[in-house]
């Protein structure tokens, strides 16, 4: 994962299939997963309102950037308090 071998052994205790994925499929998949997911913050954030006017109104790229990077998800059941 991190340009250096796993150093594990893995022993199997039933009959199973292996899957493998190469290194750089993998940085893809997860470079795409990771960009999509900023792209959707920075939609969420630039039509967040205040007052009325939506905060790519009120701020700069710049700024814009640094909400979307300092953003959390956290999920919450139907009904739960928050």
């Amino acid at each position: 994962m991190f340009d250096s071998p796993r150093g594990a052994t893995v022993t199997a205790s039933t009959d199973c299939k292996l899957w493998a994925i190469e290194r750089l499929a993998y940085r893809s998949v997860i470079g795409e997963l990771r960009r999509r997911k900023h792209e959707e913050k920075t939609e969420l954030v630039r039509n967040c309102t205040v007052d009325g006017k939506k905060f790519s109104e009120i701020f700069d790229a710049a700024q814009l950037e640094d909400l979307v990077i300092a953003l959390k998800e956290e999920r919450f059941d139907p009904g739960e308090a928050i």
